[in-house]
Protein backbone atom coordinates (compact mmCIF):
# COMPACT_ATOMS: atom_id res chain seq x y z
CA UNK A 1 0.00 0.00 0.00
CA UNK A 2 1.21 3.22 -1.04
CA UNK A 3 1.10 6.05 1.99
CA UNK A 4 0.13 9.07 1.44
CA UNK A 5 2.38 11.71 2.71
CA UNK A 6 1.73 16.24 3.19
CA UNK A 7 3.80 16.09 -0.24
CA UNK A 8 0.48 14.98 -1.56
CA UNK A 9 -1.25 18.49 -0.40
CA UNK A 10 -2.46 20.88 -2.73
CA UNK A 11 -0.55 18.86 -5.57
CA UNK A 12 -3.00 19.09 -8.65
CA UNK A 13 -4.32 15.96 -7.96
CA UNK A 14 -5.22 16.53 -4.88
CA UNK A 15 -6.38 20.42 -5.70
CA UNK A 16 -8.78 18.58 -8.61
CA UNK A 17 -10.10 16.12 -6.25
CA UNK A 18 -11.35 19.61 -4.14
CA UNK A 19 -12.80 21.14 -7.10
CA UNK A 20 -14.57 17.86 -7.62
CA UNK A 21 -16.19 17.91 -4.11
CA UNK A 22 -16.51 21.96 -4.64
CA UNK A 23 -18.79 21.07 -7.90
CA UNK A 24 -20.62 18.28 -6.62
CA UNK A 25 -21.61 20.08 -3.34
CA UNK A 26 -22.75 23.26 -5.62
CA UNK A 27 -24.44 21.02 -8.21
CA UNK A 28 -25.88 19.64 -4.98
CA UNK A 29 -27.41 22.86 -4.22
CA UNK A 30 -25.98 22.79 -0.53
CA UNK A 31 -23.86 25.78 0.93
CA UNK A 32 -20.76 25.15 3.04
CA UNK A 33 -22.37 25.40 6.51
CA UNK A 34 -24.57 23.09 5.54
CA UNK A 35 -22.24 20.21 4.46
CA UNK A 36 -20.15 20.98 7.24
CA UNK A 37 -23.13 20.76 9.81
CA UNK A 38 -24.30 17.22 8.04
CA UNK A 39 -20.28 16.41 8.60
CA UNK A 40 -20.31 17.82 12.08
CA UNK A 41 -17.04 20.04 11.40
CA UNK A 42 -16.36 23.65 11.09
CA UNK A 43 -17.72 25.22 7.95
CA UNK A 44 -13.69 26.29 7.04
CA UNK A 45 -12.92 22.62 7.41
CA UNK A 46 -15.14 22.05 4.19
CA UNK A 47 -13.26 24.96 2.84
CA UNK A 48 -9.71 23.77 3.12
CA UNK A 49 -10.62 20.17 1.57
CA UNK A 50 -12.02 22.16 -1.14
CA UNK A 51 -8.35 23.70 -1.03
CA UNK A 52 -6.59 20.48 -0.97
CA UNK A 53 -5.44 21.86 2.55
CA UNK A 54 -6.19 18.81 4.48
CA UNK A 55 -5.23 14.99 3.64
CA UNK A 56 -7.30 13.67 1.50
CA UNK A 57 -8.42 9.57 2.15
CA UNK A 58 -10.86 7.65 0.17
CA UNK A 59 -12.69 7.29 3.78
CA UNK A 60 -12.68 10.84 4.08
CA UNK A 61 -14.05 11.86 0.49
CA UNK A 62 -16.36 9.05 0.69
CA UNK A 63 -17.67 10.16 3.93
CA UNK A 64 -18.25 13.65 2.31
CA UNK A 65 -19.74 12.09 -0.94
CA UNK A 66 -22.15 10.28 1.33
CA UNK A 67 -23.06 13.74 2.72
CA UNK A 68 -23.73 15.11 -0.41
CA UNK A 69 -25.82 12.08 -1.09
CA UNK A 70 -23.86 11.44 -4.29
CA UNK A 71 -25.36 8.62 -7.01
CA UNK A 72 -22.87 5.68 -6.53
CA UNK A 73 -21.08 6.60 -10.25
CA UNK A 74 -20.22 9.93 -8.66
CA UNK A 75 -19.47 8.60 -5.48
CA UNK A 76 -16.84 5.77 -6.77
CA UNK A 77 -15.35 8.01 -9.11
CA UNK A 78 -13.99 10.87 -6.25
CA UNK A 79 -12.89 8.22 -4.54
CA UNK A 80 -11.01 6.53 -7.18
CA UNK A 81 -9.68 10.25 -8.22
CA UNK A 82 -8.57 10.28 -4.12
CA UNK A 83 -6.86 6.77 -4.05
CA UNK A 84 -4.92 8.48 -7.20
CA UNK A 85 -3.19 10.35 -5.17
CA UNK A 86 -1.10 7.88 -3.37
CA UNK A 87 -0.11 6.74 -6.68
CA UNK A 88 2.60 9.09 -6.44
CA UNK A 89 3.20 9.14 -10.08
CA UNK A 90 3.65 12.72 -11.88
CA UNK A 91 0.42 14.86 -12.62
CA UNK A 92 -0.22 14.28 -16.34
CA UNK A 93 -3.05 15.55 -18.25
CA UNK A 94 -6.24 13.20 -18.78
CA UNK A 95 -9.46 12.98 -20.09
CA UNK A 96 -10.57 15.05 -16.79
CA UNK A 97 -8.47 18.56 -18.20
CA UNK A 98 -10.75 21.16 -17.93
CA UNK A 99 -10.90 20.78 -14.13
CA UNK A 100 -7.20 19.66 -14.07
CA UNK A 101 -6.34 22.45 -16.28
CA UNK A 102 -8.71 25.02 -13.83
CA UNK A 103 -6.19 23.88 -11.03
CA UNK A 104 -3.51 24.74 -12.82
CA UNK A 105 -4.25 27.57 -13.79
CA UNK A 106 -5.24 28.72 -10.16
CA UNK A 107 -1.28 28.01 -9.33
CA UNK A 108 -0.63 30.83 -11.73
CA UNK A 109 -3.01 33.44 -9.88
CA UNK A 110 -1.84 32.57 -6.81
CA UNK A 111 2.01 32.85 -7.64
CA UNK A 112 4.20 35.46 -5.86
CA UNK A 113 6.71 35.07 -8.11
CA UNK A 114 7.24 33.82 -11.84
CA UNK A 115 10.26 32.96 -12.97
CA UNK A 116 11.83 32.22 -16.22
CA UNK A 117 15.17 30.37 -15.99
CA UNK A 118 15.19 28.72 -19.58
CA UNK A 119 17.51 31.86 -21.23
CA UNK A 120 20.09 30.45 -18.60
CA UNK A 121 20.06 26.73 -18.72
CA UNK A 122 17.76 25.39 -21.33
CA UNK A 123 14.89 23.76 -19.59
CA UNK A 124 15.59 19.77 -20.07
CA UNK A 125 19.18 20.50 -18.31
CA UNK A 126 17.79 22.21 -15.15
CA UNK A 127 17.79 20.57 -11.86
CA UNK A 128 17.25 21.99 -8.79
CA UNK A 129 20.76 23.30 -8.21
CA UNK A 130 20.03 25.20 -11.14
CA UNK A 131 16.41 26.81 -10.40
CA UNK A 132 15.98 29.99 -8.72
CA UNK A 133 15.55 29.55 -5.00
CA UNK A 134 11.90 31.51 -3.52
Amino acid sequence: MVRRTRSSLRSPRARAVGQAIRQAREDAGIGVRELARRLSVGHAWVGRVERAEVLLTPDLVAAIAGALELAPADRESLVDQTRNLAAGSPWTPSSDLPGQLATLISYEQEAMRIADVATVIPGLLQTRAYAPSR
